[in-house]
């Protein structure tokens, strides 16, 4: 009896916190969650090489696809802001980071110090499925 409660208490503390681990998930800092939506962000100060950049990192919670559209923006010290539409369609589960899914940005190449990221317009919707017009 004992043997089990343990195993079970393993199991339900896995089911929430291991369930959202991944390597490397200390280093990311959370912007938002939104409908299932998990946005998280890496700061680069010298991205390029010169210029700050940040990477997005998202990922689907949800037990279901979605699309999401939202904007994000940068501002530098001195108050000059760059903003980039980002949009496009997750299965559930699924996490997306980095250049290859268009979540990297170097907004500035003047070496302009960043001050803060940000999401604008953001929308998370369940994606809707198609159904066949020509049942078999």
């Amino acid at each position: 009896m004992m043997l089990r409660v343990v195993i079970l208490f393993q199991l339900l503390s896995c089911s929430t916190a291991c369930a959202q681990q991944f390597p490397g998930e200390d280093k990311w800092k959370m912007l938002l969650d939104h409908e299932g939506l998990t946005f998280r962000y890496l700061y680069h100060r010298k991205a390029d090489s010169r210029n700050a950049g940040v990477v997005l990192m998202l990922e689907n919670t949800n037990s279901y696809a979605v699309t999401y559209a939202f904007k994000v923006v940068f501002s530098s010290t001195e108050g000059k802001e760059a903003v980039y539409a980002v949009s496009g369609e997750m299965a559930a589960g699924q996490r997306k980071a980095g250049s290859n899914d268009g979540l990297f940005w170097v907004p500035w190449s003047d070496q302009r110090v960043m001050a803060t990221v940000g999401l604008r317009g953001y929308k998370v919707h369940r994606k809707k499925e198609r159904r066949n017009p020509w049942p078999r």
